[in-house]
């Protein structure tokens, strides 16, 4: 620590509240670079300094901490998002230098709160706090509060610099006229109170995860020292602030809705120096070309990040083209995304890879009339491409190449093709070296779809198409992860006559592949690395071959979902997890061979009204769900035996639920031992929640999330690293 502290003392006297300054968040806290240093602004940790703003300031002071070793685990996204954690013994040390004016708090702990605080965070959302027992009254100054439980009304809030709040009750916002950093997360409002527009200081606004937030006041324009305003997962937003050019201050604006009314078009845009991301929807209602050139998106040198969507197919395609000309972005663009495009083609500046030559994510979603694609197989940088809802694109690249000496699409790592019932090839020109990096392939609903091998690939997800298609992914060693679903033919997986084809397989999901009866003996030998297997919904699968035991000595996850048929395999020692739903009753009695099973989830037993004995006897059980059984009464007698299990959790069984009730429930005393019981009849608010995504987790495609409200381009443009 002694080292340390005097790595301290080696600072600038202006960088070391901004490093005690971390100490405001706990320990192994992961921190997002960007919204940290718009908290040292708030509180005017970092100023600007001659001509640098203090962004840049801010900036230079977070790399020089870095570059002396204080912040650790540096993560870095496609467009230089960073984020970064500090050791313990780093924190250790800013807690011991800044002393009581920086907490991280749980709720419990508040009661100890000193008058001397300056900031605090609690991230704590389990519990509600009690303003009246926790003494906050004696706090003399408090400029960070970062918690989303927050009665706004509380005086001990007026002198705030930065508050992070989840409440839905903003009235009292207007009290808080020293804020210059405002987070709303998660809160039910559906508009800001027009008293936000008295808070004359602030400089960031971020809106996240406000599902009902649909507008802005009408006085928002008054925020004349606004710098930041980033709204994400709002789906209901109709309109961004009216006269939102007049913000002159602004740099960052993530969302521009284009509205047909005056105060609300692309001239908005013209004079603001916005960088980083802008997502500008509602083109459909751009007059011409000359008002989506209004929008000065040449001019705009910080910008990265461009997303662009039509809301209304029926735009003439002649009409979306020039204006779409007419929006062409600087050079130094890395993201670039559009959708509801009706143009047959695009514009001239996306045909020159001297402009897009920078681009590492390209997004091209529903642009349905459209048939040829600029040459994005050229551009040297491309690292993700996503191209969907085009009936008529035959090739993702037309373009011209020489076979002997040109490769296209050499720093692709990630490629998504989905509904594209008339694709045929990546590369017009065959025989062209291609995809060399290319380590995730999504393939959905594109059937005449046909592939050269692609022995880079690591992971390969494939639905609806052709079993050509799967032949790409033949005497693949890199292959790890495989998904097929819904091919209505394949009785058998490619290579499954070739030894050692998915010798590098971990995880491998079929899905809706009702010819598919089982797999093969030939094939379990290959599958050597094989730990998560998921079979579902194929209704005449009935095994998998019974010397699975000795090939699959990897397997730790089993996933049987939807199978009817299906018979379960004797001695399977290795297996650590199990998922059973809708398949045979007597599957269960299988169970008993399985004695290294530590999670079990049984589901959708709809006419079983008792649980096999051997439930109670698989001691290394630790984890088990059940759920959906409406006539299962009682558990079994021996399920106190059960002394290693650590949860429990109940949905969808009424009888069983009843009989389960804590402290009362004729059941009670077989699992009043285990940590953690959860029924549905609780109403937890994350229970089922956390239930389904720690299973979806290990088995759900992340490219088939969706957003309420949203187009799935929406997801796209939130979830910038898929």
């Amino acid at each position: 620590m002694s080292a340390l502290r005097l790595s301290y003392f080696n600072l600038k006297l202006s960088l070391r509240p901004c490093f005690t300054f971390c100490a405001v968040f706990p320990k192994d806290f992961e921190m997002e670079k960007e919204f940290f240093i718009q908290l040292w602004m708030a509180n005017g940790l970092v100023t600007s300094r001659g001509n640098l703003q203090m962004e840049h300031v801010g900036n230079e002071v977070w790399n020089e901490l870095y570059q002396r070793s204080f912040f650790q685990e540096i993560k870095s996204d496609l467009v230089g998002n960073i984020t970064f954690k500090m050791h313990d013994l780093v924190h250790d040390l800013a807690k011991s230098v800044i002393g009581e004016e920086c907490m991280a708090f749980e709720a419990e702990s508040l009661a100890n709160l000193s008058s001397r605080v300056h900031h605090i965070s609690c991230f704590d959302t389990k519990r509600k706090f009690d303003y009246n027992m926790i003494p906050f009254k004696k706090v003399e100054s408090l400029r960070t509060f970062l918690s989303l439980d927050v009665l706004l009304s509380q005086p001990f809030l007026i002198p705030l610099r930065a508050l992070a709040t989840s409440s839905f009750q903003l009235s009292s916002l207007k009290n808080l006229i020293h804020l210059r950093l405002l987070v709303l997360c998660d809160s039910d409002i559906t508009t800001l109170p027009a008293s936000i527009c008295k808070l004359q200081k602030l400089q960031t606004l971020r809106i996240e995860s406000c599902n009902f937030f649909s507008s802005f006041p009408k006085q928002f324009k008054k925020l004349q020292d606004l710098r930041h305003l980033m709204i994400e997962d709002c789906p209901s937003l109709k309109s961004t602030p009216f006269r939102i050019g007049e913000l002159t201050s602004l740099q960052t604006l993530t969302n521009f809705m284009v509205g047909s009314k005056t105060g609300f078009g692309l001239a908005e845009l013209h004079k603001l120096q916005l960088g980083g991301k802008l997502y500008i929807k509602g083109l459909e209602n751009v007059s011409n070309e000359d008002d989506a050139r209004e929008a000065n998106l040449i001019g705009k040198k910080d910008l990265n990040r461009l997303y662009l969507s039509w809301g209304d197919s029926r735009v003439s395609g002649v009409h979306a083209k020039r204006v779409l000309e007419a929006l062409e972005p600087q050079s130094g663009i890395k993201h670039f995304g559009v959708e509801g495009y009706g143009g047959t083609d695009f514009p001239h500046w996306m045909k020159n890879t001297s402009i897009l030559k920078g681009l590492v994510r390209i997004i091209l979603s529903d642009c349905k009339n459209c048939r040829q694609l600029p040459p994005f197989g050229k551009l040297p940088c491309l690292n993700i491409l996503f191209v969907s809802g085009m009936n008529d694109l035959k090739y993702i690249d037309d373009d011209m190449y020489e076979p002997a000496t040109e490769k296209a699409f050499t720093s692709l790592k990630k490629m998504t093709l989905r509904d594209l019932p008339n694709l045929e090839r990546v590369l017009e020109v065959e025989g062209v070296e291609m995809l060399p990096q290319l380590l995730k392939l999504h393939i959905r609903n594109v059937p005449k779809l046909t592939l050269p091998p692609l022995p880079s690939v690591k992971s390969f997800y494939a639905e609806g198409g052709n079993e050509e298609l799967l032949k790409s992914i033949v005497d693949n060693s890199n292959l790890k992860s495989l998904h097929i679903s819904k091919f209505a033919r394949l009785m058998e997986l490619p290579g499954t006559f070739e030894l050692g084809t998915f010798s590098a397989l971990e995880e491998l999901r079929i899905e809706y592949c009702d010819e598919m009866e089982s797999l093969s003996d030939k094939l379990l030998q290959g599958l050597s690395s094989l730990q998560k297997l998921l079979v579902a919904s194929c209704s005449r699968f009935k095994s998998l071959s019974d010397c699975m035991r000795s090939h699959l000595t990897c397997l730790k996850t089993l996933y049987i979902s939807d199978c009817p048929q299906f018979v379960f395999p004797h001695n399977m020692n290795n297996l650590t997890s199990l998922i059973v739903s809708g398949v045979d009753e007597k599957v269960l009695e299988s169970l008993e061979g399985i004695p290294s099973l530590q999670s079990l989830s049984l589901q959708n037993f709809l006419s079983l009204t008792a649980l096999p004995d051997c439930l109670g006897t698989m001691t290394s059980l630790q984890e088990l769900y059940i759920i959906g059984f409406p006539k299962l009464s009682s558990l079994p007698d021996n399920f106190q035996q059960l002394t290693n299990l650590m949860e429990l959790s109940i949905v969808d069984c009424p009888k069983l639920e009843k009989r389960c009730k804590r402290g009362i429930g004729e059941d009670w005393h077989k699992i009043a031992h285990i940590p953690e019981f959860y029924l549905e009849s609780d109403k937890k608010p994350t229970f089922c929640d956390n239930i389904i995504s720690a299973w979806k987790k290990q088995f759900w495609d992340p490219c088939q999330s969706s957003y309420s409200g949203w187009s799935y381009f929406d997801s796209m443009v939130k979830d910038e690293d898929k």
